[in-house]
């Protein structure tokens, strides 16, 4: 077959036409005694497809016996004809299998085996050729299902992914093989090499949790938090990639968003926007009164913004929230000044413990010539959901108030979602009553 990115000189290209050329007539050779039947398109067809005439004359003979019933080996050549043709022909497939069962209905169980494994190998070349084919996927299922044979799959697997560590159908392969025949006692080690390989990889992760969901107790506080520390081993080295934060995302919702403090507390370290206070603030023993860094950075936003806030003769808690983003618009004088990037790790600094490849926050420079880091996303989303589950379950009042703020340091930080953000804000609204 061909190697994927190798294209046939024109000499080749020719020879190789000629040959199937050759290969057709003797095929069609073969059903010399057989009518063809035309596709029927109706008596006015609008639009007739251009088929080329040997595409029309292997598909007129196939039409035919299907209506006959046949299967013998020269139908079973001819379903290869069509699937060359058109590896898309989910009938062609349907029909190759059935004609391997009933050529070998009365063969011995050796000679049975060795036919579908003849098969196995030719649907592996048309694989590699079509690797992004429902049908080719689902004729290889059938084939390692009736031959229960698994021995070679996940390598197999493995080689198509070396090719595309993304694609949706090996994948599915994959996961179907694992569950099949219990094959997960190597798969964390073969994630954590692709994960080695490219730690963005989200089939990868994916794959990950999918493996945890039948293998582990995921309602085990214990073996949650282990996860979510190897998660956050990931996120230290790029803070702005969503994969493990989506990761984590999936351990927590068993258990309960707020189930680990540690969470909170690390997502608050991500999430803080370090700002330059005023003169004022700079001024008392302990500015902060022992409340959290996201805390002291929410409680700067609403000082700085309360004379006009006064003015607008409205707070947080009361605005309507069909009108939160206009009113806070009006009154912001900019959480973040326009044009601030963020979680992109194209121009970052490497901060605190974070590796120098990804800091997961963006350096804007102010207009005192002073560096501002803006905050990770994924930490802030992640913080708010924590927030208002710690709420629900502890009634706590100002876990609310501090997910509304965050909604609204968002949708600036995140104006491509700034609706999203604006109806998650309502939400949270709605819970404080």
């Amino acid at each position: 077959f061909r190697v994927a990115g190798h294209q046939p000189s024109a000499p080749q290209r020719t020879h190789r036409h000629l040959h199937d050329m050759d290969g057709e007539l003797e095929l069609l050779g073969l059903f010399s005694d057989v009518e063809p039947l035309p596709q029927d398109d109706g008596p006015e067809p609008v639009v007739r497809i251009a088929y080329s005439q040997a595409f029309t004359a292997v598909m007129d003979i196939f039409r035919r016996v299907l209506v006959t019933g046949e299967h013998s080996e020269r139908t079973l050549r001819l379903s290869g004809e069509v699937i060359r043709k058109n590896a898309a022909n989910y009938t062609a497939w349907q029909y190759r299998r059935n004609c391997i069962a009933k050529i070998h209905a009365n063969s011995s169980e050796q000679v049975r085996i060795d036919a579908w494994r003849a098969e196995l190998d030719t649907c592996g070349e048309m694989c590699l050729r079509n690797p992004k084919n429902y049908q080719v996927w689902f004729h290889r299922r059938c084939c390692v299902e009736i031959l229960q044979e698994s021995s070679h799959e996940l390598e197999f697997v493995a080689q198509v992914l070396d090719e595309d560590s993304k694609n949706y159908h090996a994948w599915g392969h994959r996961q179907w093989v694992l569950k099949e025949f219990q094959l997960w006692d190597q798969e964390l080690d073969y994630i954590e090499t692709l994960l080695d390989q490219d730690l963005r990889n989200n089939s990868a992760w994916n794959q990950r949790y999918f493996v945890m969901q039948h293998t582990a107790d995921l309602k085990n506080v214990d073996f949650v938090r282990s996860e979510v520390a190897l998660a956050f081993k990931y996120i230290a080295r790029a803070p702005s990639n969503p994969s493990p934060w989506n990761y984590i995302r999936g351990l927590l919702e068993p258990i309960g968003f707020d189930a680990l403090p540690e969470v909170r507390a690390r997502c608050e370290e991500l999430g803080v926007i370090v700002t330059h206070p005023s003169s004022d603030s700079l001024h008392g023993d302990d500015p902060s009164g022992g409340k959290s860094s996201m805390q002291v950075e929410v409680a700067a936003v609403n000082k700085r913004h309360e004379s006009d806030a006064t003015k607008a003769n409205t707070t947080s808690s009361d605005i309507a929230p069909s009108q939160a983003l206009d009113a806070y618009d009006n009154a912001s004088t900019g959480i973040v000044s326009e044009g601030i990037r963020s979680c992109s790790g194209e121009a970052g600094e490497s901060g605190g413990n974070f590796p120098a490849e990804d800091s997961g926050s963006s350096v804007l420079h102010n207009e005192g010539g002073k560096s501002e880091h803006t905050p990770c996303l994924h930490a802030l989303s992640l913080l708010i959901e924590i927030l208002q589950a710690s709420a629900l379950e502890q009634q706590r009042q100002d876990d609310l108030q501090l997910a509304a703020k965050l909604c609204l340091q968002l949708a600036q930080l995140d104006p491509i979602r700034v609706r999203f953000w604006q109806w998650r804000r309502e939400r949270v609204l709605a819970a404080l009553g």
